[in-house]
């Protein structure tokens, strides 16, 4: 993981979710939480951030991928050598 996050796993209670909680986060560790199995996910941004004052305090989806998109990120060890214009 390129940064550090909070995580909690409520699946030892027997919800189907996980909770990560972060500063900032990078495309590929993004690509690892939820993206590698297309999971939904709900975003809540940071009030009074740029992102919230365009989209709101949450948005809910799925993160998809193409299959080349995919692959690159499978395959890449360093987030930082992303190519994000193909993405």
């Amino acid at each position: 993981m390129k940064n550090e996050y909070k995580i909690t796993d409520y699946s030892n209670i027997g919800l189907p979710s996980v909770q990560v909680y972060g500063e900032s986060f990078c495309y590929k560790d993004l690509y690892e939480f939820v993206g590698k199995h297309q999971f939904m996910t709900t975003f809540n941004l940071k009030s009074e951030s740029s992102s919230s004052a365009k989209f709101g305090r949450s948005l809910t989806g799925v993160i998809s991928y193409n299959y080349n998109e995919k692959k690159e990120l499978a395959n890449q060890s360093n987030p930082q050598n992303i190519n994000y214009d193909n993405i």
